[in-house]
């Protein structure tokens, strides 16, 4: 039974919404009217000037020290009588704000969050893709959960934290990205290559901070989010935050989404919610208490049955009705994941001095995927689909300290992390539990004035009483106002997940060594900007699922992990070219593999574009951003994926011939799809969308045999009220 769908209340929902959220911000702006309390933006201490490598690219990060003043007078009453005059005690109080992971700011990218209202998305993974050496492994329709893809890498490898918390799941070591709150971020924190393992308790090449909304002011804050689209797509996002005492913030944020089938079995719904307190006793450290709650469903569909078609039909007869939803048999009507998230953190920040600041966090997080298949074993009608009732539970209990201490010439970042995770289910072979502690330290100079911004870093990380080692170093050299060079590499050790171990052979001979480096140069010279980089990945006995095949069963469970050596390197140009009110903005990668066992099935190139008119109308009361995107994808392998793993899989294992060889031998062919893009902000408070998606009609799959959506129009609105 689906719940929270937008099929007949979506509007009636909205309006809801906003008459609560208004009631509830009336009162609260009413009962705490006495709160005085401004906002005073400032930069971070020690921050660097980098130049943008893209114009979704910031190098400032949002400030740490907002100034909020109790400045009540304390007054006697008897001053009335005997005229004595009573010293006024003013108290003035400085919250204090999460820093972010790297604050000499040298090499990570800052997408902010006036970036991202002004960018077309649909969920978090829309976002990411404004990243260089990003790719979305789109399957085609909402809720279906694609993989997201950085360097090359992806699921498995890439490190995603929350306000510096490790929030991946820790049985798969991946995010489903549709189970994030998008609204409620801040900014974007994206780490360059030889950094990525020092972050989160994985080693994953690959790292994602999401620094989420603090907001504190003496008004109420309300946010809504809402959008409509085809096929009975609807999205609501609700947010409110306000003081519940002089001392004392609090906030909460709701999120409905849903879509109908597009193919049979393929639609998706579900709630997340999340709450935050933050306490605030003095000037020296600060308390801060949040829940996260998700409940959501996808059903898994698996794409379009291809080698049934193939089997059928003339080719030409078999692309037609591929991309016809109504007429297109799919491989899977009886598949589908529930999941349940439950997130609760206790964090603790401190700032002893302006060189010194401390954060601790003490947190639980329970996870649950209930993976369907064939549940009510209809062999009648899917006789070649094994039954799967599998409850997964993944929990952790752990806790991290960081201390930073910088200066105006050095700063020393040190971040310890203890965790205890315990896993059960049917995906298991057996009931797992881990201990783990990593310590991971970085320093970074300042030289002749941060012209030249020199930084090693390391890590030691223990889990299951085996040890792994990484060290690194990079360089940032800030040549002039207009040209800056950056050069990083590293080397580290990468222990297995839970599902790799239990499905490893002979687990321990898994060394896992991988080696990065990425230089990049950045210029601003005249109407242009941008940046050109390069990357290298060496990564040897790197995992690959393997699919046992038998007959011609409907499967693509991972029956077992064997290794292989993989290296891939690239290359990113993101050149802009502004002319008077127009922008033209592209993000181009270009990737190359060696010879190697093992390939992620990744698109030789992918580039992003946009042709944009910007400007501010109506005596700056309407900030307009509307043109044309532009997204080009090459060639890819085929691969299926294991959804209960969370993992893509190209090679199948044959019993009778005891030989791995790829699954299909089937290469996609180039896509691209343009799309027109409206983005008007009225009085830098509510925003109106429109986006007619894919104008030409054009149809392709990034994923075979996933099609992508039809030409279709968008419509949504973002609002941001005061009282």
């Amino acid at each position: 039974m689906k719940y929270g769908l937008f099929s007949f209340s979506c509007l009636s929902k909205l309006i809801f919404t906003m008459v609560v959220l208004s009631f509830s911000q009336s009162i609260a702006s009413s009962y705490f009217f006495f709160s005085d309390t401004t906002r005073a933006d400032s930069t971070f201490p020690g921050e660097l000037s980098l130049l943008d490598s893209t114009t979704n690219t910031d190098s400032i990060f949002t400030p740490d020290s907002v100034l909020t003043a109790d400045s009540l007078a304390a007054v006697d009453s008897l001053s009335a009588v005997d005229s004595l005059a009573v010293k006024v005690i003013r108290d003035t109080l400085v919250p204090i704000f999460q820093m972010p992971l790297d604050l000499s700011n040298q090499k990570s990218f800052l997408f902010t969050k006036d970036e991202i209202d002004k960018t077309d998305y649909r969920f978090l993974g829309d976002i990411l893709t404004n990243m260089p050496f990003s790719h979305l492994q789109d399957l085609g329709s909402f809720g279906q959960p694609s993989e997201m893809m950085f360097y090359g890498l992806g699921s498995g490898n890439v490190s995603y934290l929350s306000d510096g918390v490790f929030i991946n799941n820790r049985m798969i070591n991946s995010l489903n990205l549709f189970n994030f709150q998008s609204e409620y971020i801040d900014s974007l924190e994206y780490f360059p290559l030889a950094r990525g393992f020092i972050y989160g308790t994985s080693n994953n090449p690959v790292a994602i901070n999401f620094i989420t909304r603090d907001k504190l002011g003496i008004t109420p804050f309300t946010r809504i989010r809402f959008y409509q689209a085809p096929d009975e797509e609807g999205y609501l996002d609700g947010i409110f935050n306000a003081y519940f005492g002089r001392r004392i913030n609090g906030s909460f944020e709701f999120t409905n989404s849903s879509i109908d089938s597009r193919y049979s079995n393929s639609q998706f719904t579900g709630w997340k919610a999340s709450a935050r307190v933050r306490w605030m006793p003095n000037n020296f450290v600060n308390f801060i208490g949040s829940y996260s709650y998700v409940r959501q469903e996808s059903w898994l569909f698996g794409g379009v049955d291809y080698d049934t078609l193939s089997f059928l039909l003339t080719p030409g007869e078999v692309e037609e009705i591929i991309f016809a939803p109504l007429d297109a048999p799919v491989n899977y009507e009886s598949r589908s994941i529930r999941y349940y998230k439950h997130y609760f953190n206790l964090k603790s920040l401190f700032r002893i001095s302006k060189h010194y600041y401390a954060d601790m966090n003490f947190y639980y997080h329970f996870d649950l995927n209930e993976y369907r298949q064939n549940e009510k074993s209809n062999f009648a009608l899917y006789p070649n689909i094994p039954v799967i009732i599998d409850n997964n539970r993944t929990k952790t209990y752990g806790m991290s300290l960081r201390q930073l201490f910088y200066t105006d010439v050095f700063n020393i970042d040190v971040h310890g992390i203890y965790e205890y995770g315990k896993y059960t289910g049917g995906v298991l072979n057996q009931y797992d539990n881990t201990n783990t502690y990593s310590v991971s330290g970085k320093m970074n100079f300042n030289l002749i004035d941060t012209t030249i911004v020199p930084s090693v870093f390391g890590k030691y990380l223990n889990e299951r009483n085996k040890s792994y080692f990484g060290i690194g170093g990079d360089v940032l050299i800030n040549y002039s106002d207009n040209i800056s060079l950056y050069g990083g590499l590293s080397r580290f050790e990468k222990p297995l997940s839970v599902i790799e171990y239990q499905y490893a052979f002979s687990p321990q001979s898994f060394s896992q060594v991988i080696q990065t480096f990425e230089g990049k140069a950045l210029f601003k010279l005249g109407a242009f900007s941008g940046s050109i980089g390069y990357f290298f990945v060496q990564y040897d006995d790197k995992p690959v699922g393997v699919i046992e095949h038998s007959g011609n069963d409907k499967v693509n469970e991972i029956s077992f992990f064997t290794k292989g050596d993989f290296n891939i390197h690239g290359i990113n140009g993101s050149v802009n070219y502004k002319l008077w009110r127009f922008h033209l903005e592209n993000n181009f990668s270009y990737y190359l593999t060696g010879e190697q066992y093992v390939d992620n099935s990744l698109p030789q190139f992918t580039l992003k574009s946009g042709l944009y008119y910007k400007s501010k109308h109506f005596n700056n009361n309407l900030d307009l951003k509307t043109g044309l995107n532009f997204k080009l994808f090459g060639s890819q392998d085929y691969l299926t994926y294991d959804f209960e793993k969370n993992l893509s899989a190209r090679f199948s294992y044959s019993p009778s011939t005891l030989s791995i060889n790829q699954i299909k031998n089937f290469t996609t062919g180039t896509g691209y799809q343009i799309d027109f893009f409206l983005a008007g902000e009225i009085q830098e408070s509510a925003i109106i969308y429109f986006v007619f998606e894919n104008i030409l009609d054009n149809t392709y799959y990034v994923v075979p045999f996933y099609p992508v959506q039809s030409r279709s129009i968008r419509l949504g609105v973002a609002w941001d009220f005061l009282d």
